[in-house]
């Protein structure tokens, strides 16, 4: 299994590139890092645009972490996130991938462990995503190298929302089957997500401190 971590957006809603923001004194992607290092993945890349790649470059070797920089592909710049999952199945071909996307700094190693157990279970299927009841969160999945034809494909045709990934053959994991913290798939798009789920993550751990 290889982590990926998906770091390639503008953070146009955000103000500034979330990925670098610090919280908890970190930064979001090494959050993200440090869950998937203690779920036991072991060898994790970070896919990003040609602009930030060198400041993330500079910036893991300042943190000493053992992250891998994948730039994506020119011909598919700024097509969002299958863009970066298609640059890092052609640069690094492997079975597994487990993907997170940077803006979900909440992630805890349970919910990546289980995810990572769902996949070995679910061996035969093509994509293994966590959903709540409204949405699919498809940026915190499992997806096989054998999907990087539809992958491209996509993005050759221009449909660029990753539902194609997860239209067949998938497994849907519900959020609640997970023993974590309530907040730990909570998607971070502006300072306002940011602050209501800091407000939350208070109130919890001042509740269960009780």
């Amino acid at each position: 299994m290889i982590g990926v971590i998906l770091a390639g957006g503008k953070s146009s809603r955000f103000g500034s590139h979330k990925s670098f923001y610090p919280l908890d004194d970190k930064p979001f992607y090494e959050h993200i890092y440090h869950a998937m290092i203690e779920s036991g993945i072991e060898r994790i890349l970070l896919s990003s645009n040609k602009m930030l790649s060198q400041y993330f470059i500079d910036d893991i070797q300042l943190r000493g972490l053992k992250i891998e920089v994948i730039v994506d592909e020119v011909s598919y710049k700024e097509c969002g996130p299958l863009s970066g999952i298609y640059a890092v199945m052609h640069a690094v071909p492997n079975e597994d991938y487990c993907v997170i996307s940077v803006d979900t700094p909440f992630i805890t190693p349970v919910a990546i462990r289980y995810l990572i157990k769902m996949a070995g279970i679910h061996a035969k299927n093509d994509a293994i995503v966590y959903r709540d009841n409204k949405q699919i969160h498809r940026t915190i999945a499992v997806y096989r190298y054998h999907l990087i034809p539809l992958v491209k494909q996509s993005l050759d045709s221009g449909n660029l929302a990753l539902k194609a990934l997860t239209e067949e053959n998938t497994t849907l994991i519900h959020i609640n089957r997970i023993n974590s913290t309530p907040f730990w798939h909570e998607n971070i798009n502006t300072k306002e997500d940011l602050n209501r789920v800091l407000n939350i993550r208070s109130g919890y751990y001042g509740t269960y401190n009780r």
